[in-house]
């Protein structure tokens, strides 16, 4: 069966610190929780940016992020900003993932990215990972939410850098993030 839909994006490969970004045509449909398929480049094109954010159901560090990704969503998806909640690979079943969300009273669009492409193409391996896509197809930002969890997986009293909601708002002001790369840290994605 052939795809319907394509899926444009720059994909930004870090090696160091220096960045280069490779515009990547990328054809395979996107199903929802609820099993339709969608058109995200459509999406992604009529949106100021689109946040892809990589979760497990049974993560701790996917638990401990679903009320700073709410209060995120609120205030930025009235600024023409989608949220898209992602569960890459087949280790959980739709009812398990609903579970979840129900669980954390999270209410985002959901993608089942199975075969992992999505992942693959936006170089998500682990949760929570967030990857922000422009409006015009650019890498915004990409990895973690923000500091709270170290290097060594130690949890920090204070929060202390916003990545993700920094690369927002640098969005909204047409600028680029302050920082566009972290290593996101959690569970790996299987």
């Amino acid at each position: 069966m052939k795809p319907n839909f394509y899926l444009l994006f720059y994909l930004l490969y870090t090696a160091s610190i220096t960045k280069s970004v490779a515009q990547i045509a990328v054809t395979f449909p996107l199903k929802t929780i609820e099993n339709k398929t969608i058109d995200i480049a459509k999406t992604i094109q009529t949106r100021k940016a689109t946040v892809f954010i990589f979760l497990m159901p049974d993560c701790p560090l996917c638990e401990y992020y679903t009320l700073p990704l709410k209060k995120l969503q609120t205030e930025y998806q009235v600024k023409n900003i989608d949220f898209y909640l992602v569960f890459a690979g087949t280790l959980f079943s739709t009812d398990e993932i609903k579970t979840y969300l129900t669980k954390y009273d999270l209410r985002f669009q959901v993608l089942l990215d199975d075969q992992k492409k999505l992942a693959n193409l936006l170089n998500a391996q682990v949760t929570p990972q967030a990857v922000l896509i422009t409006s015009n197809f650019r890498c915004g930002y990409t990895g973690k939410i923000d500091n709270w969890i170290t290097e060594n997986r130690q949890h920090r009293t204070n929060v202390t850098h916003f990545y993700l909601a920094d690369a927002l708002q640098a969005v909204l002001h047409n600028k680029p993030a302050p920082i566009s790369t972290t290593q996101a840290i959690g569970c790996f994605i299987q």
